[in-house]
């Protein structure tokens, strides 16, 4: 027997420790024996042993858990993916989860994958079958695009920029130097979104000032605003600013929103970016003078995968949505056909000197 390792076996590897510090409990699972569980699932129950017999598995813990459909239709079932319920019994608390079951694996490996997601994260009515295979085939494809795609696609970059400050470019040939590097920026794009759908994190709360972090991205935009006949007015007017939050995603949220709305805008316009204080929260209004939503579509519009562009996967709002939840903070979005749209986030302030 060869002791070769393959490329989509080192794949499959790269993906298992990418699912490990999921902030989802996770287990796969192979001829009703645990193959893995990653650290999520291990802080559930702490008792588990790798290769333990499934059924002998739950049937220990038979008082903690309840699987709708039935574990052992999940196991067998030939026909993926599927979706049920799991009820958690934690430390006298009862815990609601969304189950998920995709085909997981190398050829001929045919395995399948458990994802618990809580119920509060997402109503599972809103995820269409189609929506799960998506779900799957990312979760597999993640670690392909990590390394196959975004490492060869920087040096491309790099290479771009190096030759643009290096040679003296002809004016004939300037826009196509422009429109490729503006495909890189788009693939970039496309590329980190799945990643960062398919590899939530768990947010690192410190006290942070908003403004600091919003006035950050408003900088960086602003360069990508440069000759684009869009204008950016910012009133940063809130006085109470602080709140227990994860700058890094945070910074994801004002840059999906504001890329939003520069893309809303066919020619020329305006964003406008302001805030204040009401109560006890700062909020923040993202304005833009673009297209606008259609009615019938601004239900959908943090549903995964959903898109109106011609262009994008659907995933940036759904990323929004569930960071905004993880800190507990609240978004609105008021548009009109033809008048802009409006995105309000309001935030709980904590005082400055709070820990």
């Amino acid at each position: 027997m060869s002791n070769k390792v393959t490329i989509e076996q080192l794949q499959y590897r790269f993906f298992l420790e990418k699912l490990r510090t999921s902030v989802y409990p996770i287990i796969i699972v192979k001829d009703h024996s645990i193959r893995f569980a990653n650290e999520a699932f291990e802080c559930l129950f702490p008792n588990r042993s790798d290769g333990l017999k499934v059924d002998e598995f739950f049937q220990e813990l038979i008082e903690h858990i309840q699987f709708k459909p039935n574990l052992s239709t999940l196991i067998k079932a030939s026909d993926l993916p599927i979706r049920g319920k799991a009820t958690v019994f934690e430390n006298g608390r009862l815990l609601s989860y969304d189950l998920f079951v995709f085909p997981v694996g190398y050829t001929g490996l045919n395995e399948r994958m458990f994802w618990f997601i809580p119920s509060q994260c997402h109503c599972s009515s809103e995820i269409s079958n189609d929506q799960l295979e998506r779900l799957a085939s990312l979760g597999q494809i993640s670690t392909i695009i990590a390394h196959e795609i975004r490492n060869p696609l920087g040096s491309i970059r790099l290479n771009l920029q190096y030759l643009s400050q290096r040679i003296a470019i002809p004016e004939a040939y300037k826009k196509t130097f422009k429109d490729i590097e503006m495909g890189i920026y788009r693939i970039e794009k496309v590329i980190q979104s799945i990643l960062d759908y398919t590899r939530p994190q768990t947010p690192e709360f410190q006290p942070i000032c908003l403004h600091e972090v919003l006035n950050s991205r408003i900088i960086a935009f602003q360069n990508e605003l440069n000759c684009s006949g869009i204008s950016l007015r910012a009133e940063l007017g809130a006085e109470r600013t602080h709140i227990l939050g994860d700058p890094n995603m945070l910074d994801r949220v004002f840059a999906n929103l504001m890329s939003n709305a520069y893309e809303a805008i066919d020619h020329q316009g305006s964003i406008e970016i302001t805030t204040g204080n009401q109560n006890q929260q700062i909020w923040i209004k993202i304005r833009d003078t673009g297209r606008g939503i259609l009615p019938e579509i601004l239900p959908k519009i943090y549903d995964p995968f959903f898109t109106a562009k011609s262009e994008g996967v659907g995933i940036g709002l759904a990323i929004v949505k569930r960071i905004l939840d993880l800190h507990r903070a609240e978004i609105q979005v008021e548009s009109r056909v033809g008048n802009g749209t409006t995105f309000l986030l309001k935030f709980s302030v904590i005082d400055s000197g709070e820990s």
